[in-house]
C-alpha cells in the first residue's frame, strides 16, 4: 500500500484532494480483494465503504441514518394503524384489542396536569431509539407491547411427562413482539452508524492517510 499512499499524498499536496481521495477509496477496494484478506475484515471494509466511503465521506453515513429513523418511524406508525393508536390506551380487534405500545412510567409522570402523559409520536421514539444519549420525551414512556396482535402460539415440549402433566412453554410470536425487535435492531444500528459518523468527522478512520 505504500506507493498508493506516497501517490494520494503527493496529489493531497498538489491540492488535488478529490482525486486523492479516489485513490485512497481504490486502495482499500483492493485490498478488500485481496485473495488473503480474511472474510470478516473484507466484510466489515465493505460494509464501510457502503456507508461511510473508509471515513473520507461521514455525510454519507449522516443519510443513511436519517433514512433508517424515518423509515423505522413508518414501520412503526403502520403498526399503530393496525393495531389502534396507543395514545388512546386502547387496540383494535386485529391485535385482540390491546394497544401495540403501552405506557411504562404512569406513577411518575402527573397525568392530570395539562397536557397529560406524553404523547407517543413514531418519529420521536425512533430518533430516541436510535439516539440513546437523548431523551426525546417519547421512547422512554413508552414500550412494545408483546402480547399484541398474537400471530401464532406453537408448543415445545422439552422432556417426558411429568406428574403434572409434560414440561413445555408456548413459543408465540406477535405485530407486539415484532415492533420490540425492531426497536433493538434499530439500536443496534443507531450504535454502529454513529459510531462511524464520529470517527468519520474526526478523522480517526483516515488517519493512515497521514
Amino acid at each position: 500500500p505504500q506507493p498508493w499512499r506516497q501517490a494520494a499524498g503527493v496529489l493531497r499536496g498538489m491540492g488535488y484532494d478529490q482525486a486523492a481521495q479516489s485513490l485512497s477509496i481504490e486502495r482499500r477496494v483492493r485490498e478488500r480483494l485481496a485473495d488473503n484478506t480474511p472474510r470478516f475484515q473484507r466484510l466489515v471494509s465493505w460494509f464501510l465503504h457502503a456507508v461511510a466511503d473508509y471515513g473520507f465521506n461521514p455525510w454519507k453515513t449522516v443519510l443513511l441514518s436519517v433514512a433508517t429513523i424515518v423509515v423505522f418511524a413508518a414501520l412503526y406508525w403502520g403498526g399503530t394503524a393496525i393495531c389502534g393508536d396507543p395514545n388512546l390506551r386502547m387496540g383494535s380487534t386485529a391485535c385482540d384489542g390491546q394497544p401495540l405500545f403501552i405506557a411504562v412510567q404512569l406513577s411518575n409522570v402527573d397525568v392530570s396536569a395539562p397536557g397529560g402523559y406524553p404523547r407517543f409520536d413514531p418519529l420521536a421514539y425512533s430518533l430516541g431509539a436510535f439516539v440513546p444519549l437523548f431523551d426525546l420525551g417519547t421512547e422512554p414512556y413508552w414500550r412494545a407491547n408483546a402480547g399484541a396482535g398474537e400471530w401464532f402460539s406453537v408448543p415445545v415440549w422439552l422432556g417426558p411427562p411429568a406428574q403434572n402433566g409434560r414440561w413445555s412453554f408456548s413459543l408465540t410470536w406477535s405485530w407486539g413482539m415484532t415492533v420490540y425487535w425492531l426497536f433493538v435492531l434499530e439500536r443496534f444500528v443507531g450504535a454502529i452508524l454513529l459510531a462511524i459518523a464520529v470517527t468519520g468527522f474526526t478523522g480517526l478512520l483516515t488517519r493512515d492517510e497521514r
